[in-house]
């Protein structure tokens, strides 16, 4: 059995071709609360800087 070599763009998990995004709208309506991006971001960089 013979596999080709994935192309190095497509190696990340990530490397799709069109957009993914989470809609979050049905949990919401189920009652879960979501942080928003400024509310998380930028303590995460704090703490992932040298």
């Amino acid at each position: 059995m013979t596999r080709e070599k994935t192309a190095d763009e497509h190696m990340s998990p990530f490397g799709i071709p069109q957009s993914w995004y989470m809609d979050t709208t049905k949990a919401q309506a189920a009652g879960f609360s979501f942080l928003t991006l400024a509310d998380w971001f930028p303590e995460l960089v704090n703490d992932l800087k040298i």
